[in-house]
């Protein structure tokens, strides 16, 4: 639902840092207000109501939490307080549809509060606590940004995307560390691989075992000791994607903020679409690979810029990616295309460093 919103204020506002700013502020009230609300639900240890009521009418999953607060209202509360924040932090940001886009989140929040005690798992005081927790939480994200005078200014591009990942990094952690997700068969798999060691496995290359064996090594045989490392590496490729897009945008003559905001863009992307945001998750193949082909991306965008050692960086990144997952031999051939199609860079086959 509230990627609806993102679209439509999308659609009404095409500024790239404002969107940027948009996905920064939504995806701190998420990661604060369920941290928060889980935190006080250990405290307070309030049961739920079909665990009290014999007659409850039980209409989804039986949750395994407590109950007080909330955390759905607390978080939708949360994200609607910042989303409207930034809308009415700026004249610039206001459209004449602002009534119906604060309309809109408003009717979200009435609309998730009265389905929590409507579907059996909460009380209405919890509902009562959480929307309180989510306008505190969504107000201190805000003032935390400040969306008047925001950080997204001339070379502040990065330092929010920073600022980004992190947060989102943090909400991972605590997510492995508490949620009820165990492992998958695959990471349970990979981790069996990971107490012996071998050069390479039957249908794997080891570098997904080596690093499950070194996180574990650290945080035990426990979901974290395996997952320890996609929060990183996911994080990782956001701020390497972030460089390349970068110099992409250099290289064909944007001007220096565009090519930053559209930076920041991509790497807040990174970390938010589904597909993606699992792989910050769960440890298999996925979240290596994406890291070194990213990496392998701008080393290569270097390398064909300034050429030299970088060649030879290269040449280790894609190797790395190659004990990841064997089809990271498509970046070699999709190198060879780029030459192919690309006459003027062509010449620099005739030397001696890509080859190395």
């Amino acid at each position: 639902f509230f990627a609806g919103f993102f679209v439509v204020y999308g659609l009404l506002n095409r500024k790239p840092k404002d969107l940027a700013l948009l996905i920064l502020v939504m995806v701190l009230c998420v990661a604060a207000g369920d941290a928060l609300s889980n935190t006080l639900k250990h405290l307070i240890k309030r049961p739920r109501p079909f665990l009290v009521l014999p007659d409850v009418r039980l209409l989804v999953g039986m949750g395994h939490s407590f109950a007080m607060p909330s955390g759905h209202a607390t978080t939708t509360t949360a994200v609607a307080t910042g989303a409207w924040a930034f809308l009415m932090g700026s004249t610039e940001r206001r459209t004449r549809y602002w009534p119906l886009l604060g309309g809109y989140l408003l009717v979200l929040v009435l609309v998730v509060g009265f389905s929590r005690p409507y579907v059996g798992v909460h009380w209405v005081g919890d509902v009562l606590v959480g929307t309180i927790l989510g306008l505190f939480t969504g107000y201190l994200v805000c003032r935390f940004i400040d969306t008047e005078t925001t950080a997204l200014k001339e070379g502040q591009y990065l330092r929010a995307l920073l600022l980004f990942v992190i947060a989102v990094g943090l909400f991972r952690y605590y997510y492995i560390y508490t949620g009820p997700l165990r492992l998958s068969p695959d990471e349970a798999h990979y981790w069996d691989w990971s107490r012996t060691l071998q050069w390479s496995y039957y249908s794997k290359p080891p570098m997904v075992a080596y690093l499950i064996r070194l996180s574990t090594e650290v945080f035990g045989n426990t979901e974290l000791g395996v997952r320890a490392w996609p929060p990183i590496l996911s994080g990782l490729s956001s701020i390497v994607l972030y460089f390349f897009t970068v110099q992409a945008g250099r290289r064909i003559g944007l001007p220096e903020e565009v090519s930053s905001s559209g930076a920041l863009l991509a790497g807040a992307f990174l970390q938010v679409v589904p597909v993606f945001a699992t792989y910050g998750v769960i440890m298999t193949i996925d979240a290596p690979l994406i890291f070194f082909w990213s990496l392998a991306l701008l080393v290569f965008s270097l390398s064909i810029e300034r050429g030299g050692l970088l060649w030879g960086l290269l040449g280790l990144v894609v190797g790395l990616g190659m004990l990841t997952k064997f089809t990271m031999a498509f970046f070699i051939i999709s190198a060879g295309l780029f030459f192919l199609m690309e006459s003027s860079h062509r010449t620099k086959l005739k030397g001696p460093s890509p080859w190395v």
